[in-house]
């Protein structure tokens, strides 16, 4: 099968993740207003800002399960997807000023340091919000790889500049890049 999703702008499906079941997990960006529901059903999604994120999941069919957005009022990236042995999905990538990482009702505003910082977002198996790290310093800092090991740890990969701190915790672990 083969499904066709997307607005009148640009939107991008980044990667793609495969749980045990077959059903498929997508990520990427899109603006203004999108209908995942590649069936004949309806599923829109308006983004906040220039490119919002998406998390979409199809069944084995290609059918739509649920699909849910964030993002603030600038460029917010989803770059890599995975699901863990747990049933739960993680989303990396960056995201720019203020952003709900929340993908329901409620809030959880994170305002970047500066420029593009990196996130890590965990949802629950429908697609629900249950937290998020963030990692980042005054200048563009980006995920763009990410793998899952078998006890649920997640490592992520990317660039940075100047001087970054990769403690999503309280405690500080800066590195400082040699260029750009």
């Amino acid at each position: 099968w083969a499904k066709s999703i997307g607005g009148s702008n640009f939107d991008y499906a980044k990667d793609i993740a495969i749980d045990a079941n077959g059903s498929l997990y997508i990520t990427g960006v899109f603006k203004n207003t999108v209908d995942f529901d590649p069936g004949s059903g309806t599923n829109s999604l308006t983004s906040n800002g220039q490119y919002d994120v998406f998390v979409l999941k199809l069944n084995s069919n290609g059918d739509h399960e649920w699909s849910v957005s964030f993002g603030g009022g600038s460029y917010d990236y989803g770059n890599k997807i995975g699901v863990d042995s747990f049933g739960n999905i993680w989303v990396t990538g960056s995201f720019r000023n203020t952003v709900d990482f929340d993908t329901g009702a409620s809030t959880n505003d994170i305002t970047s340091v500066g420029g593009e910082d990196v996130y890590v977002l965990k949802l629950n198996y429908l697609g629900s919000y249950v937290s998020v790290k963030t990692m980042g310093g005054a200048s563009n800092d980006a995920a763009t790889s990410m793998t899952i090991d078998p006890f649920g740890f997640v490592y992520i990969s990317g660039t940075f500049e100047g001087t970054a701190d990769f403690n999503p915790s309280n405690v500080t672990n800066q590195l400082t890049s040699n260029g750009n």
